[in-house]
């Protein structure tokens, strides 16, 4: 397979095969503890994150929720 070209919050991201997005915390070695995901402008809920894979051409943002007052 191919390799999988993605954006990946804001910037080109390349994949050698397609993954979860757990595996991509993984190969990221970012811990997914209080991390919200959107692929293609949609919140992708925790509990899909296991079985969701990531698409040629998705724009995935990963963001960390950060509490304040």
């Amino acid at each position: 397979m191919s390799e999988l070209s993605i954006v990946l919050n804001g910037e080109p991201f390349e994949l050698s095969k397609q993954v979860s997005i757990v595996e991509l915390f993984e190969l990221l070695e970012l811990s997914s503890k209080f991390m919200a995901v959107e692929v293609n402008n949609e919140i992708i809920f925790r509990d899909s994150w296991e079985s969701f894979l990531i698409n040629q051409g998705d724009k995935i943002e990963l963001v960390r929720a950060i509490g304040g007052g």
